[in-house]
Order: C-alpha cells, then structure tokens, then sequence
C-alpha cells in the first residue's frame, strides 16, 4: 500500500504544478505504464508522450478545457478521458486549481481500463491491477484503505466501499506481439 502524499512530488518543467508518481512499469528500458496524480496549479501545455496514450481523470477541482490545434477536449470530474500522448493540448482551467489521476501508456505492450466506482456497491479486482481511494473508505478482506491510498493487488479480492467513496480502478491488458 502507497500513501499519494508520501510520494515525491516532481515539480513540471513549465512550473504549472506538480506530479507525484505512484507506481510504474518498465519493459526492455520502456515506460510500459505510469500511474501519478497531477496537481494542476495553472493554465499552460501539457507534457507530450509521442508513442504514448493517456487516460487523464479530475478527481477534484471543476476540471480542464484541453486546447488542440483542431479540437477542445473537455476533462470533467470522474470522467476518464483518453487521448494521444504525443497530442499537443494547452490546459485552461475551468474553475480554479484541480487534481487528477493520470495513467500514461505504451499501447503497443499493454491496453488500459479505468473505472470509477461511487458509493457502496462492492467491485472485484484481480492479481496485479490498480486502485486508488480518491475519497472516502474502501475494506478488503485483508485491510481498509482511505482517501489517498493505493494499492497493487497481490492478488484478486472483492472491495467494499463506504457510501460516500470514490474509486478509480485500473486494469491492464497485454497486447499480444
């Protein structure tokens, strides 16, 4: 189990936040995945990833006015939103400073899923996926997770969320050679 606030925060090279990454993976040298939560402080372009994916979910704040060359992605709370890496977008914020999930992928080695999962209703999670308590309380039959925490499933297992949580859950795929 991770704490996002006990990970190192990484200031952006435009200076418009910080990122505080939570868990990676590498194949031959590669970044396969990256999961991080963003703080997102002030309007200016996002970071590209050429050869990457992106899925890029608020989880707190109004949210983001993505501006392309052609198009205006709209990144609304708890709404996962996918698009190219290497897409040059400029951020607008919508109502102030936000926070939001960020899973950056090579597409070529794995496919992504993010589901978020509000109030009670119990969900499954299999060995080696990903959750993230974005509020309230989430039990497992091995321990309780709060807001803030994460976790690399060891193995598969039913969680519980408390009425009032929020939770994104990532499930990885590999892509056949």
């Amino acid at each position: 189990m991770m704490r996002v606030d006990a990970c190192k925060a990484t200031r952006w090279a435009n200076g418009g936040g910080v990122t505080r990454e939570l868990a990676a993976k590498r194949v031959g040298g590669q970044v396969a995945w990256r999961i991080s939560v963003a703080e997102i402080e002030r309007e200016g372009p996002f970071s590209r990833f050429p050869g990457l994916a992106r899925v890029h979910t608020i989880i707190e704040g109004a949210g983001l006015a993505l501006h392309g060359a052609d198009e205006v992605l709209s990144a609304r709370p708890f709404e996962p939103l996918r698009f190219d890496g290497a897409l040059a977008v400029t951020a607008r914020l919508l109502d102030g400073p936000c926070r939001a999930f960020n899973v950056i992928y090579d597409p070529q080695i794995v496919s992504i899923t993010v589901d978020v999962h509000s109030g009670k209703q119990a969900f499954y999670v299999a060995e080696d996926e990903f959750v993230f308590v974005v509020s309230g309380t989430v039990s497992t039959d091995r321990t309780w997770l709060v807001a803030g925490d994460a976790i690399r499933t060891a193995g598969a297992a039913m969680l519980a969320p408390a009425p009032d949580s929020k939770v994104l859950h990532v499930r990885f795929a590999e892509v056949p050679a």
